[in-house]
């Protein structure tokens, strides 16, 4: 009984989504579809990111929901968005976020895994206005009808090298050097905890030779594609760390870390 209750609230959102007004001068990267291409036998998820602007003159309270467009059976999807993780059975993120006149939020993450099964699932995510029914919304397609994609974890060590040391000890610092590909301007690192599916770090880059500064958290890059990344405060246990380009839709290259 409580199943089908959840299910009719769900169904209830979406239908009052598609009948509101639209979300004004809010801007999804990508949208309005974006198109994740993997395999059905890869190892590691298919994983979808956007950026939510906000370009009006006042800070937005913004909430996320899925809605399932179509789906492959035995696969599973789940989302992050601000500073939780959420299960399949969670269709509307719990926690809204706070995005400033102006500002840009990177936090959302979309995560499929195919669990062996082939083709193609679609879903949509919409982005709303708390209080109000606005919306905005990006589709994502995440196609696994293939067997095998190249992973991002398989990509040349020159785009993103290896972390090192690894593991790395807690307190210390580790080291990844990365090299753009010369179709990609400006790229984020992005460090995922594989514990709990929190972002850690999400670091801008440029291109290598023409960039270096301090980024958040304290992390380093010099203008030979260094960046210097410090332990303090992670918890031990297993990261990825994903190099994204910019359109946010394009995973160049994944390592992961071990920290203990």
């Amino acid at each position: 009984m409580k199943k089908i209750y959840l299910s009719c609230v769900a169904l209830a959102l979406s239908a009052g989504f598609a009948e509101a007004g639209r979300l004004q001068n809010v801007v999804l990267g990508g949208a309005p579809r974006i198109t994740i291409l993997g395999g059905y036998q890869q190892a590691g998820p298919l994983q979808a990111t956007f950026t939510i602007t906000n370009n009006n003159t006042r800070s937005l309270q913004l909430g996320l929901q899925r809605q399932i467009i179509s789906e492959v059976s035995g696969t599973e999807n789940n989302f992050c968005f601000g500073t939780g993780c959420y299960p399949p059975s969670v269709t509307t993120a719990p926690s809204p976020i706070t995005v400033a006149a102006g500002a840009v939020d990177n936090t959302f993450l979309g995560d499929y895994v195919t669990n062996g099964r082939a083709g193609i699932t679609t879903i949509r995510y919409a982005v709303y206005e708390v209080g109000t029914q606005d919306s905005t919304y990006v589709t994502v397609v995440y196609d696994a009808s293939r067997p095998l994609k190249t992973s991002p974890m398989a990509a040349s060590e020159q785009v993103l090298s290896q972390p090192a040391p690894n593991p790395a000890a807690g307190g210390a610092a580790f080291r990844l050097t990365y090299s753009l590909p010369s179709h990609v301007r400006q790229a984020h690192l992005v460090l995922v905890s594989l514990t709990d599916g929190r972002r850690v770090y999400d670091l801008p880059l440029q291109s290598a030779n023409t960039f270096s500064g301090i980024l958040a958290g304290g992390c380093i890059v010099d203008k030979a594609g260094v960046i210097t990344i410090s332990t303090v405060g992670l918890a031990r246990g297993l990261y990825s760390c994903l190099l994204i380009a910019d359109d946010r839709s394009t995973p160049l290259a994944a390592r992961r870390l071990l920290v203990q």
